[in-house]
């Protein structure tokens, strides 16, 4: 029992790093501008931040049909994401879909 204890807990602090250096990777992929690449890298973490990084990428890229379909999804698991709702309102704007926008 004490060996599964420490195994499950040096598992969950490996795992752990291992998203941490991913997201760290995205994160500077997305900030130099390599957005494709820091995609990938987010899509790797599967968090609700990363899905809106995914979402800002293709945003940024100019591929707003899966950004939209990345807001879109976001809002779906999360109804409470203010952030999600506000870039996808200046989208729908941007993509004149005014009567989506509100």
């Amino acid at each position: 029992m004490k060996n599964t204890l420490v195994f499950l807990v040096f598992f969950g602090i490996v795992k752990a790093e291992a998203q941490s250096s991913v997201a760290e990777t995205a994160d500077s992929l997305y900030t130099i501008g390599n957005y494709k690449q820091a995609i990938n890298g987010y899509a790797k973490i599967g968090s609700q931040k990363s899905w809106l990084q995914i979402a800002r990428a293709y945003h940024n890229i100019g591929n707003y049909k899966k950004a939209v379909i990345q807001y879109e999804n976001i809002i779906k698991s999360d109804t409470s994401s203010q952030i999600a709702r506000f870039e996808l309102g200046k989208l729908y704007l941007k993509v004149k879909q005014v009567e989506k926008a509100y």
